[in-house]
């Protein structure tokens, strides 16, 4: 059920932002995961095209979310690649949970890759294990020499805050600012 669902997952995000954009949000963008049993020929191009498409929703208001696992099955990453470089409608691409995957540094060079979301589990002890400071710290770095913006996922202490963001994290998400919320 995958496919339908994530589907409908798809139209009511961009619903919600048609909504928000209608009352003056007009600056937001949505991320939207999507699942590596979503992507198939032609299915999610059209996906997103309709979904946009009833919506009004430019593809510049959305980011889609895919893990590091999609880069083992190369049918997979073709159909992203096409996605982000040559389909009538481009995709925004965010790579999450980077760095407890399948890390291809060189995917990020082949997609348009715009953020990277640095995986809950390096933030978690950050405060705690050199390793995971040293590891962060490289994945900020790197990303920042490539142009691509990072997300902190994750953060739920002021400890953990402090340090991403004096490592140079342009994004933090975590239970520090909020639990997940709903859209009104």
């Amino acid at each position: 059920l995958i496919v339908p669902i994530g589907e409908w997952v798809m139209n009511e995000a961009c619903r919600q932002l048609s909504e928000w954009q209608g009352e003056g949000y007009d600056k937001l963008y949505l991320a939207v995961n999507i699942s590596p049993r979503q992507i198939q020929e032609n299915v999610l191009e059209n996906a997103i095209k309709n979904a946009f498409a009833s919506h009004g929703i430019d593809n510049n208001s959305m980011i889609f979310e895919i893990t590091e696992n999609i880069f083992v099955d190369t049918h997979k990453e073709r159909i992203i690649a096409h996605l982000s470089n040559d389909a009538t409608v481009r995709i925004r691409l965010c790579l999450d949970d980077f760095g407890m995957g399948y890390s291809s540094l060189g995917a990020l060079r082949r997609f348009s890759v715009e953020i990277l979301k640095i995986d809950r589990s390096l933030i978690m002890n950050l405060d705690e294990s050199s390793e995971d400071f040293a590891l962060v710290g490289a994945i900020i770095a790197m990303a920042q020499a490539l142009n691509i913006k990072v997300v902190a996922e994750g953060v739920e202490t002021r400890e953990q805050l402090d340090l991403v963001c004096t490592m140079g994290a342009d994004f933090i998400q975590g239970y520090y600012f909020s639990k997940p919320v709903p859209a009104a």
